[in-house]
């Protein structure tokens, strides 16, 4: 019997090394390899409006799903589409509310989206955000998927199979499966009430084994155009963060600036400031230009009257009631 014990135990480290190992270095590859398009290389300041997707196709390019629906609300808001109410319209509900104002010029993927907000597509109907719905949850978090679908269609993503990956599993099955047997004859040499210190270390082997082919499974990876629309919104999020000046000298071009102008490009900049996380900041900068004598948006409304602090909140808070809306009734 020790002569069996002192044959296990190296057997049991070689199987317990090969099956972690092998997970480990499958998943580094997984995460570590270089799969995107590298694109120009180069991100340089953007701020122009990209044309021809949306705000959810844009967040799956920079893969920011969680805040693409957000954005795509302020979108067709900022639009003319949809009209925001900071404030619910039944006692007790959500913090925040939407009014379809109309679905005409919209693509297919921003009306799905409207067909789940207001069933029947109703020209002034509302849907109340920052509440936990059940079904409204189920829909808006198929967005993603869609969104990732609509990408690759464009040529912008290319489904992937990590050939490399694929070999790591087959090599930890080809290199396992004997150890197995040879763990297994060792142990029942020594009668076959041991069998059941084998069984453990198949269950082990067999699970790294499926989450080694699970990290080498196919991704939809960026092509060279879809990476060149990426860098695009990147180059978008520089110059959200640029001083005011330093924007004012690219926009500009010694020419004079139109506050009344200038405050609509902000504003259709407003969406890709949510898309980034950066909303709340890029809101002041829209109320310093409503300061100087633009028109306040009539796209936004609240209760009171119209302040820096309360638009910012505004345009803030949607985002969390998005999140909100969005998530599991059970909380997960």
């Amino acid at each position: 019997m020790p002569a069996i014990a002192d044959a296990e135990t190296p057997l049991i480290i070689i199987l317990s090394s090969v099956s972690l190992l092998g997970v480990a270095i499958a998943y580094l590859r997984r995460h570590l390899a270089q799969r995107d398009d590298r694109g120009r290389g180069v991100v340089t300041a953007q701020f122009s409006v990209p044309t021809g997707y949306n705000l959810l196709e844009a967040g799956d390019l920079v893969d920011r799903p969680t805040t693409a629906v957000a954005a795509q609300l302020v979108s067709l808001a900022v639009r003319g589409k949809l009209r925001i109410l900071d404030f619910p319209v039944s006692a007790g509900r959500g913090g925040y509310t939407l009014q379809l104002l109309t679905y005409k010029g919209v693509d297919a993927q921003e009306r799905q989206l409207l067909e789940a907000l207001f069933p029947g597509l109703a020209v002034g109907g509302v849907r109340e955000l920052g509440v936990v719905d059940r079904a409204l949850a189920a829909v808006l978090r198929t967005c993603p998927s869609a969104s990732r679908a609509s990408v690759t269609s464009r040529g912008w993503r290319s489904s992937v199979v990590a050939l490399g990956g694929k070999r790591i599993a087959l090599g930890m099955a080809v290199v396992l499966v004997p150890l197995l047997v040879i763990f297994g004859a060792v142990v029942l040499s020594g009668g076959s009430g041991q069998l059941g210190k084998v069984l453990p270390f198949v269950g082990i082997a067999a699970i790294c084994i499926y989450l080694a082919n699970r990290f080498a499974a196919a991704t939809a990876d960026l092509t060279d155009a879809g990476a060149e629309q990426r860098d695009h919104l990147k180059g978008m999020k520089v110059y959200l963060r640029l001083t005011e000046a330093d924007r004012l000298r690219l926009l500009s071009s010694g020419s004079a600036v139109d506050t009344v102008k200038l405050v609509k490009r902000y504003e259709k900049l407003l969406p890709f400031a949510v898309l980034w996380g950066v909303e709340r900041d890029w809101a002041q900068e829209l109320v310093a230009l409503y300061k100087q004598g633009a028109p306040t948006p009539d796209w936004l409304m609240s209760r009171g009257e119209f302040s820096a602090k309360g638009f910012a909140a505004a345009v803030g808070g949607l985002v969390g009631s998005v999140a909100k809306s969005t998530a599991r009734p059970d909380g997960r």
